[in-house]
């Protein structure tokens, strides 16, 4: 079966909750391109490779979707920001939602965006399972995006990190 861009989003689509515009779209090779990752960023597309460029059909796809495409190189030690490859000029810092809940992206923060995509469905349990007067402690926090869902349960959150950044994020 050939795995395009398209194709996984209309395959995905019922999986995507209701409110969320960010979300991965293409997981390597579980969707037969490894080392290559494609995330629906609001209105944006961000590529992520790993010791690969982005196939040239793919690119070719994501350009003619008229949205800014965005390409990143995942290592561990490199901090670039991703580059633009297509579409019209917009920033790396945005807000995106999942789940009804608004979160600031920032594309060019590193490694990651400021949220971890395929925690959704345990942020969504985490909030399901908190209740007023419960106390969550989040270590590890990065961004404290379960922190947040906990205290949409109603929990009470402490909200722990060794990188001031996040926590001053997380705030």
């Amino acid at each position: 079966m050939e795995r395009n861009y398209h194709h996984c989003v209309e395959r995905n689509r019922e999986l995507i909750p209701p409110d969320t515009d960010i979300f991965r779209v293409m997981d390597g090779a579980g969707d037969g391109i490894p080392g290559v990752f494609v995330d629906q960023m609001a209105d944006r597309i961000l590529v992520s490779t790993r010791g690969c460029s982005i196939p040239a059909d793919l690119e070719s796809e994501l350009r003619g979707t008229g949205m800014p495409v965005f390409h990143k190189k995942l290592e561990q030690n490199q901090k670039e920001a991703p580059f633009q490859i297509a579409g019209p000029a917009l920033s790396l810092q945005f807000t995106a939602m999942e789940q009804g809940v608004r979160f600031k992206i920032d594309m060019a923060a590193g490694y990651s965006q400021g949220i971890f995509l395929d925690q959704r469905d345990h942020r969504r349990r985490v909030r399901e399972r908190s209740v007023p007067g419960m106390r969550v402690l989040n270590t590890f926090a990065y961004t404290g995006a379960f922190s947040v869902y906990a205290a949409l349960g109603g929990a009470q959150t402490t909200t722990l990190d060794l990188a001031q950044p996040c926590l001053d994020w997380a705030r």
